[in-house]
């Protein structure tokens, strides 16, 4: 292995919960301000970290509020200081976490971000840069309020290990780079973690030929951990894919200016619930256990696209 990409990871202690993790990155920031477009027309009345997701804990089934499952797993991970980029029906959010959320997370900094089009990650994430400040560390984690992981061991494994990156990612293993940022590793990559040496938004067919791995591609899952440096980087990219202040554009730039980014392969699901195609797959996999039959996918996601397609329109 490559003596860049090697490192010491500092295994947590899980059995006595968050508080025997060691500190290494306890801040982490989840932007929540978009509009949910593509979940209409349930996200025209709550925001979509506010809908209900059938989860598994313990052995025993139960409906949740995802950003409810979200930050249960940022416990599980340590990460009890957490900041909210709330915009869209922010007030909402508040109520779901302030009143009902993981008691360790109810007092969770809020910081108003209001998501028009044309901002985008970048400065959601840039949003957060008071609130992070005044946590200890030199670092934080950046978490997606819209994905749910099978597992956190790869998680963990990033967030705890001993190095001196700029940047640490989760990737996945995809043959859809059109829907991620996607990025490529340098000759030593080990298959569970290595540097990176460029990084690119959601390529399309004619750009994603130098990302292409045994021809999958690695795109980015949506957990980071970044130096505070990253708030100096986002200040100065411009509007990229789509218009919007990308993250990835960001991080570009500072692997552009000699920063270290590694990533880590994470090592089993991830549902992105920005779409109802990956929202009613996971839902259909705990459905189908609770029936113990299998509940007809197909039929699922067609219902739910006719009716979106019905109602968008009136939002």
């Amino acid at each position: 292995m490559n003596e860049d990409v090697s490192r010491q990871v500092v295994t947590p202690s899980v059995s006595k919960g968050p508080s025997r993790f060691p500190i290494v990155s306890r801040s982490v920031v989840i932007p929540a301000a978009g509009k949910g477009s593509r979940m209409l027309p349930i996200t025209a009345i709550v925001p979509k970290e506010g809908t209900f997701v059938l989860t598994k804990i313990n052995g025993h089934y139960r409906n949740d509020f995802l950003v409810n499952h979200v930050l249960n797993s940022c416990i599980d991970c340590g990460l009890l200081d957490v900041v909210i980029i709330a915009g869209y029906q922010k007030g909402s959010l508040q109520d779901i976490v302030c009143m009902v959320g993981p008691e360790e997370t109810r007092d969770a900094e809020f910081v108003v971000q209001n998501q028009s089009f044309g901002w985008g990650l970048g400065k959601a994430v840039e949003a957060a840069e008071k609130a992070v400040k005044h946590y200890a560390g030199d670092d934080f984690v950046v978490w997606l309020g819209d994905n749910i992981f099978d597992n956190t061991d790869s998680i963990k494994d990033m967030i705890y290990s001993v190095d001196d990156y700029f940047a640490k990612i989760l990737v996945l293993k995809t043959d859809r780079p059109s829907f991620y940022g996607v990025v490529k590793f340098d000759s030593d990559f080990n298959g569970s973690h290595g540097l990176i040496t460029d990084i690119f938004e959601k390529p399309d067919v004619n750009e994603r030929a130098p990302y292409a791995v045994d021809g999958f591609y690695y795109g980015v899952a949506g957990v980071y951990v970044f130096s505070k440096k990253i708030f100096d980087y986002l200040k100065r990219v411009e509007p990229g894919k789509g218009g919007e202040f990308q993250l990835t554009d960001a991080i570009k730039l500072g692997i552009d200016c000699g920063e270290r980014v590694c990533c880590y392969v994470h090592d089993g699901e991830r549902y992105d619930f920005g779409t109802w195609v990956d929202y009613n797959t996971y839902q259909a996999r705990f459905w189908s256990e609770v029936y113990s039959e299998p509940v007809l996918l197909d039929k699922l996601n067609e219902d739910q696209m006719n009716l979106m397609l019905k109602l968008k329109s009136d939002f």
